[in-house]
């Protein structure tokens, strides 16, 4: 049996090997100006990729993913696998990152007809994550790229591997590859930033997605910029849960929602686009609720005029809804749930609406007596949305 090297031994051949991929590069951008504080040497040339295989110390996953070498393709001894489900127990690869700038990062996995065709990868690095979307039935032992993003010197790259999808699929770790495409340099003449891929956070992008089958509702269209993409995508859910994303009604179409007020859903005059002030328009609807919520959150008027001071609205515009939202998951001690969900954690998504079910009537486990949805449904709008910010 052939012995391995020691943990320590393998992080300093690693560091290495990542900062021999650029030793002649210079990366002259707005990133590089914020993360160069010092300069890192570089080693010999002749190393030319760093690869972190499922056997490697940085490669961490549960018992539930297995190994095989079935299939050709995989680099290493072997890949592993683990069939796809609705929870959360993602294969993850660390790698440090010694010198600022921006890096490739490439997956391999071994193709198959039993694969899953939108296996979720998510690439943390310095201006958040990127969740990249893949299928594996496809370019199997190959290294396809997943983008270019940036680090700053002494991070940790981090690469998750979600099961998260319908059962009925396998999801494939093999094996991740980083290469340095530009290394920040002390001294070099600052330009324009690049505009490689991933190199920025990504827009985000307005679509819609059928809730529960059937309803199409909007995500991708949170207008507070500053929010993390687990806020935005949260609020998106909580939109579907109210009604007021459902693109195929008089609510969703009423301003992507920010519009609606309660009772749209039966008459199409229940909207408002003067967002100065909180319109306070009461409906009784035909199941005999009375209320004047409004916006896409629905907020009656009393915590509209409690919580817009806390986060200085002046009006009910898009943004300042937002931002009422995200203060009032806070309140409800949801928040904390919320940022910890990322793409795949779905305990943290139960926990994060069973926080906020008294302060939205639609979400599981509400005590009002009103029609509710479950988390299973929800949690199809809160990753589509998740994926656009």
């Amino acid at each position: 049996m052939s012995s391995r090297p020691s943990r320590s031994k393998s992080r300093r051949l690693l560091a290495l090997a990542i900062v021999a991929l650029a030793s002649n590069a210079a990366l002259a951008d707005e990133f590089c100006q914020e993360a160069l504080s010092t300069h890192v040497g570089s080693s010999p040339s002749d190393v030319a990729t760093t690869i972190i295989d499922n056997h490697a110390t940085g490669f961490h996953a549960s018992p539930s993913w297995q190994r095989r070498s079935a299939s050709g393709g995989y680099h290493g001894a072997d890949y592993a696998f683990r069939p796809t489900d609705l929870l959360g127990d993602a294969a993850e690869w660390r790698a440090p990152i010694p010198a600022a700038g921006h890096y490739n990062v490439l997956a391999r996995w071994t193709e198959g007809d039993n694969r899953s065709t939108a296996a979720q990868y998510i690439v943390h690095h310095a201006n958040g994550k990127e969740t990249v979307t893949k299928n594996q039935r496809r370019e199997g032992g190959e290294w396809v790229k997943l983008g270019t993003f940036p680090f700053k010197a002494g991070d940790t790259l981090r690469v998750e591997l979600s099961c998260w999808s319908k059962p009925g699929a396998v999801v494939i770790a093999d094996a991740i590859r980083v290469e340095a495409k530009e290394l920040c340099r002390a001294g070099a003449k600052q330009s324009k930033p690049t505009t490689s891929a991933r190199s920025t956070p990504r827009k985000q992008q307005k679509t819609t997605v059928l809730f529960e089958g059937k309803k199409p509702v909007s995500i991708g269209v949170v207008q507070a910029t500053e929010l993390s993409p687990e806020v935005k995508a949260f609020l998106d859910t909580v939109a579907a849960a109210e009604g007021t994303g459902d693109t195929s009604s008089t609510c969703g179409r009423a301003d992507d929602g920010y519009g609606a007020l309660f009772g749209c859903f039966e008459k199409s005059s229940r909207t408002f686009s003067d967002y100065s002030r909180h319109p306070e328009k009461f409906y009784k609807s035909s199941a005999g609720y009375r209320s004047a919520a409004a916006g896409r959150y629905q907020f009656i008027p009393k915590t509209w005029k409690w919580v817009a001071p806390k986060v200085g609205a002046t009006d009910i515009s898009p943004a300042n809804q937002d931002r009422a939202a995200k203060w009032l998951l806070g309140y409800r001690k949801a928040l904390k749930h919320v940022e910890a969900i990322g793409a795949d954690d779905y305990e943290a998504f139960k926990q994060a609406l069973y926080a906020s079910r008294k302060e939205w009537a639609s979400l599981p486990a509400a005590p009002y007596g009103q029609p509710t949805h479950t988390a299973k449904d929800l949690w199809v709008v809160y990753q589509a949305a998740y994926a656009r910010y």
